[in-house]
């Protein structure tokens, strides 16, 4: 059984000897550092001080009972201490973007499965966002795979977040799908329903980051090389992409759905 206790001291140390480091380089390493970049270390050591002094207060000298609410308060702020290490060290050119990998395993460890999700997915989205706004970012091979894993791990989480919630809502209805079952529905019938609500979902989720994306071409337009931003060819591969993700992460709960037993659904019930 993991103790909280014990993974959040370590996620103290780690946090305060990042931001210490980073402190450090930015005073006496980097001789040429921006005042801006000078400032934000500054910022983010203090405020990696202060949170870190109370929540050692709360969770290890006082051995405060910890709830839900304070480990995703532990685990944004780290999310916000990365993206600023990030930041002040190049954007898409830092060599520190892989600490999102050990911020997301933390969250992993101490969350549950939807709440490692979030803090999966919202790294996911400020990662990128550093590296789109960052003004002078330059696309090369090396920020294009840093780029290319973090999309990798956006589709696989959206994958087995479609799949989660579609499996919970066929556990939830395995009643009304036994008893559809019953009547004469099926089994085809049942699959292409849970189908359907995958589809739905999917359709949704495209509509919404299509507008997204289109909204945010005014940023990602002079980063592009001979490629239009609302290219209809880009929208539609990835919008086929998603679809062919979530119809596929949407079938194994509507196999499990169309194999319901009507006498076992009321049973269970």
């Amino acid at each position: 059984m993991l103790d909280p206790h014990r993974i959040l001291r370590w996620v103290y140390v780690g946090r305060l000897t990042m931001s210490a480091a980073i402190f450090v380089a930015a005073v006496f390493a980097w001789r040429n550092a921006d005042e801006g970049i000078t400032l934000t270390a500054s910022l983010l050591i203090t405020c990696a001080l202060a949170f870190t002094a109370g929540s050692a207060l709360y969770s290890v000298v006082y051995r405060a009972a910890i709830r839900p609410a304070f480990l995703y308060i532990q685990s944004l702020f780290d999310l916000l201490v990365v993206t600023a290490i990030v930041h002040v060290t190049g954007g898409g050119t830092s060599q520190f973007a892989a600490l999102y990998i050990l911020v997301i395993a933390a969250a992993a460890l101490l969350l549950p499965f939807s709440g490692g999700l979030v803090i999966a997915a919202l790294g996911c989205v400020l990662y990128f966002a550093d590296v789109i706004l960052t003004p002078g970012t330059q696309l090369d091979l090396g920020v294009w795979l840093q780029l290319g894993v973090f999309a990798a791990v956006a589709l696989s989480l959206a994958a087995v977040g479609i799949y989660g919630l579609i499996a919970y809502s066929v556990a939830q209805r395995t009643r009304e799908l036994g008893i559809r079952i019953a009547i004469g529905a099926m089994p085809r019938d049942v699959l292409f329903l849970v189908i359907r609500q995958g589809a739905t979902l999917a359709l949704l989720g495209i509509v919404i980051g299509s507008l997204g994306a289109i909204a945010a071409t005014r940023w990602m337009r002079s980063m592009l090389f001979q490629v239009d931003p609302l290219d209809p060819l880009t929208f539609a591969a990835v919008g086929i992409a998603l679809a062919v993700v979530a119809l596929g992460a949407s079938w194994i709960p509507a196999l499990r759905a169309a194999r319901v037993s009507p006498v076992t659904a009321m049973r269970n019930d």
